[in-house]
């Protein structure tokens, strides 16, 4: 009894080895490579793209304001009532073209008195210098004469410049704005009257960082894009001011403007100074990837071989990033799918299959 105690639990315990050498040996179910290794999958498809020597402009943006090369609020020099306006509100006018005439009624009166005065001052001095001819007359008196002559002539200019200030005129060619007055209205010196833009000739002012001084010059580009305004406006660096604003360390600047009939002073307008154009190897901002502060790309070789190559970035513009080192032009890079490509790995190209065996395939060329 004591024998086929001992014996059974020998039996089963050899029972269950062997069960357990069995399962661990046997393959498993679908072929010798079914769950095999994560090299039996297929290589990922990408998306690649070649890099490429590009021109690139280096800009400056800014935020500016539109303004008007000339600007003026027209005012009267002297007191007087509104007689009549000669423009319209939006009018373009020349330059000299009446804009206000205030009542000058007094004036013309004084002017005519001066003339008279005038006249009867030459004919005394006409008279006088006759009569010196003969001794008759003292050279005094001709004095006198012709120092009354003298002043006779200034009472009348004077009542002339008081007669041109009663009619205003505009300093220069541009638009006029709104009225301020009506006929009738009593003004004083410095009321407003209305204003006056050459809206013709527009100007860009803005301010951009100090830092940037050194590569500043009257000549370069300009972009400027308004809102609801198209196409994009070309425009010209016309003046750089020569003192930094100590409280925010920028420099003001002027571009001039195209005319545009949409653009009006006082407008908002975003302009990109370009400071250098030069050419450049680019590739899509898609394809670089960061690792703390590395920066790569996957490259991708004739065996359609993925790599991972470290690169040097430069200026980002228009969804494309300059390469300053680290590429070669024509080399392809991995722009979609590269979350899946391992380096060393190969990849699937669209249209084509890596020279490794086509995707699905078992590996090392066995039948299915």
């Amino acid at each position: 009894m004591r024998r086929r105690t001992v014996a059974l639990p020998l039996a089963v315990g050899a029972l269950l080895v062997a069960l357990v050498l069995w399962f661990g040996l046997r393959p498993p179910a679908g072929g010798p490579h079914a769950g095999g290794p994560p090299g039996g999958m297929p290589p990922p498809l990408v998306e690649v793209a070649a890099a490429t020597p590009r021109t690139i402009d280096i800009t400056a943006s800014a935020v500016g304001s539109v303004e008007a090369a000339e600007s003026i609020t027209v005012t009267s020099p002297v007191t007087g009532t509104v007689e009549r306006l000669h423009f319209t509100e939006g009018q373009r006018v020349a330059r000299g073209a009446p804009l206000v005439e205030l009542d000058a009624a007094a004036e013309f009166a004084g002017l005519d008195a001066a003339q008279a005065e005038l006249s009867d001052a030459r004919r005394n001095l006409d008279r006088l210098t006759q009569l010196s001819g003969s001794g008759a007359v003292s050279r005094a008196t001709l004095d006198q004469a012709r120092a009354r002559l003298a002043t006779a002539r200034a009472r009348v200019d004077e009542s002339r410049a008081g007669l041109d200030d009663r009619r205003i005129t505009a300093p220069f060619a541009g638009t006029v704005g709104l009225a301020q007055v009506s006929p009738g209205a009593v003004v004083q010196p410095g009321d407003p009257i209305t204003t006056l833009a050459t809206v013709a000739q527009l100007k860009l002012a803005f301010r951009l960082p100090a830092q940037l001084l050194p590569r500043l010059r009257t000549g370069l580009p300009v972009r400027a894009r308004a809102e609801g305004i198209a196409p994009e406006l070309a425009g010209t660096v016309t003046r750089i001011d020569n003192t930094v604003d100590p409280a925010t360390r920028s420099i003001a600047v002027e571009a001039a403007l195209p005319d545009t009939p949409a653009l009006r002073p006082g407008m908002f307008v975003t302009a990109e100074v370009v400071l250098e154009t030069r050419e450049a190897l680019t590739v899509p901002e898609a394809a670089v990837l960061l690792e703390g502060d590395q920066s790569y790309v996957f490259t991708v070789d004739d065996a359609a071989t993925a790599a991972r190559t470290p690169v040097v970035l430069g200026e980002r513009r228009d969804g494309v990033v300059e390469i300053r080192d680290g590429l070669a032009p024509g080399v392809r890079v991995v722009v979609a799918g590269v979350q899946k490509v391992m380096p060393g790995r190969p990849v699937t190209l669209p249209g084509g299959t890596p020279r490794t065996g086509a995707p699905g395939a078992p590996p090392g060329g066995a039948a299915p």
